[in-house]
């Protein structure tokens, strides 16, 4: 993978819009006067692959391009990368990278496809370009010196971050901890299905109890309403005889008289 086109417009000294095409695969020299915006070319293509985030109104000012006390309305900066050798896993031979500035926004664009910053340093990392502050893909005045005293430590952290094995490490350190959440998801869940079957097994307990009882209740009321239609029947009957005993008692008193 390597830079194949440069485009700026609107970025610090960059007015108009420029466009570097045809950039070597090797080595690539710029050339001009001081203050000609050499050092912008570098600070542009931070600006997009390691450019930090933007959060205040000064910090994107500082960015855009003031000439006789104008100032562009908007920055942007977009990189043409041949992905030829799939390092960027897109199956795309050539991606574009835009970083877009306002006084009020900061903005991705992936393939003239608007992404978040979260989405492009993935996509950067898993090609084994860092989007941290140190970054390698691009070597400052001195820094080859520096690199040369740092730590044993230090130097494998660095071709770990150079060579991509970071971005595995720092995927499988996530990925480790969302499984040890879902685990402890898990076991709360476990723990409420426990629990609600136990009160389910209470429920069906009632709801038993329950049946059980108004079984009863009606059984209680049937046997009331037979028990209530007996003693009428007899309580009927015994009237009866009462009324004839009354009558033969009459007839026997008239005879009598």
């Amino acid at each position: 993978m390597r830079l194949k086109k440069l485009t700026i417009k609107g970025y610090k000294t960059y007015r108009d819009l420029t466009t570097i095409v045809d950039l070597h695969a090797g080595v690539n020299v710029f050339v001009g006067h001081n203050g000609s915006g050499k050092s912008n070319i570098y600070s542009a293509i931070r600006f997009v692959l390691g450019g930090e985030r933007i959060t205040s109104e000064q910090q994107r000012r500082s960015l855009l391009h003031q000439s006789h006390g104008r100032q562009a309305s908007s920055a942007h900066v977009e990189l043409t990368l041949d992905n030829a050798d799939g390092r960027i896993p897109i199956d795309k031979a050539e991606v574009a990278l835009r970083r877009t500035v306002t006084l009020k926004t900061d903005v991705y664009h992936w393939d003239g496809k608007q992404a978040t910053k979260s989405e492009v340093n993935s996509w950067l990392e898993a090609a084994g370009i860092s989007t941290k502050s140190r970054t390698y893909y691009v070597v400052e005045q001195g820094k080859v010196t520096s690199l040369a005293l740092i730590s044993d430590a230090k130097r494998l952290d660095l071709l770990k971050e150079v060579s991509g094995t970071r971005v595995y490490d720092l995927r499988r350190a996530e990925s480790l901890a969302v499984i040890e959440k879902t685990k402890k998801k898990r076991e709360q869940t476990s723990g409420i299905i426990e629990e609600i079957r136990e009160r389910l097994e209470q429920l069906e307990r009632d709801r038993t109890e329950l049946r059980e009882f108004e079984d009863a209740v009606r059984e209680k009321t049937a046997l009331e309403i037979v028990i209530a239609d007996r003693e009428r029947k007899q309580c009927g009957e015994r009237m009866k005889e009462l009324e004839n005993e009354a009558q033969e008692v009459q007839l026997e008193f008239a005879e009598e008289s």
